[in-house]
């Protein structure tokens, strides 16, 4: 029997690439001695692969600034300007210009995630554990990450209720948008349903999951997942038919139904199968 060698995408732009991870700590190095200099800036720190130490060529730069209180609004109406400061902008993301961020693509294929705080507003939180400090004058913002050092994720009902709510609503738009051979819509239900699969993985072991339908760190070599998991969503891959949809959806009830049972069990309320057989049956 032949074995199917996977196709590898052969890209344009290797030399580029291969240059990302210098041409990022250049970058990165002109923000932090802008920022330092910048007397309205009382701390800065890092998040994300590059704080963590195991960033690839394609890592973003997920800066945090702290700034006062007082100065807080003139730093968010002028984040994009701040942004262009450190190099040539090709793009943003963000389109709401009251948020506490902005998401910058420079033309060196580099991103920058930048996110503005307050000490009033910053509290110890699992989201702080692992980030790297690069300034801080006061010592404020290494009290907040020794305290945060001592937090740990814990599932709590309110998400267990809200996943399950949300696993049911898609298992039934997929049907509805089958019967309605809208496609698209129906195999966006079945990722969705893939993606809060991994969130209850992660939750029944304690480990913070990622916001919902964030697919980073999920694959490839920095992934947290069991081969077994890997293995099972690869298996839940559909076409746009009816049929295969359809039976993609059966495939992946069992082990919503063991998450939904062994979730409800960690938040001690009380595992109910005739629920979710009733709620799943009603479109299988």
């Amino acid at each position: 029997m032949k074995v199917r060698s996977e196709m590898r995408f052969i890209s344009r732009h290797s030399k580029r690439d291969m240059e990302l991870p210098r041409k990022r700590h250049e970058l990165l190095n002109r923000i932090i001695t802008s920022l330092r200099t910048n007397e309205d800036v009382e701390g800065i720190f890092l998040g994300g692969s590059l704080a963590k130490g195991n960033e690839d060529h394609f890592s973003d730069i997920d800066l945090r600034i702290i700034v006062p209180d007082e100065q807080y609004k003139r730093f968010i109406f002028d984040k994009q300007k701040l942004s262009a400061q450190f190099g040539n902008v090709l793009f943003f993301e963000d389109l709401n210009p009251n948020a506490p961020f902005t998401i910058a693509h420079y033309d060196q294929f580099i991103k920058l995630d930048l996110f503005i705080y307050t000490f009033q507003t910053l509290k110890p939180s699992v989201w702080l554990k692992g980030i790297k400090v690069v300034h801080d004058p006061s010592g404020e913002l290494q009290e907040i990450v020794r305290q945060s050092e001592g937090l740990f994720y814990q599932v709590t009902r309110e998400e267990v209720e809200a996943w399950s709510g949300k696993v049911y609503a898609y298992i039934h738009e997929v049907y509805r948008r089958v019967m309605r051979e809208e496609y698209y819509y129906a195999l966006t239900m079945i990722s969705n349903l893939r993606s809060f699969i991994v969130k209850g993985w992660s939750m029944e072991v304690d480990r913070q999951p990622n916001d919902a339908w964030d697919w980073s760190k999920i694959e490839g070599s920095r992934s947290n997942l069991e081969p077994w998991q890997l293995s099972m969503l690869g298996r839940w891959s559909c076409g746009r038919d009816q049929e295969e949809i359809m039976k993609t959806l059966h495939s992946m009830i069992p082990e919503l139904r063991r998450l939904h049972g062994n979730l409800c069990d960690k938040i001690g309320f009380g595992e109910n199968h005739n629920n979710f057989d009733k709620i799943v049956n009603l479109v299988l």
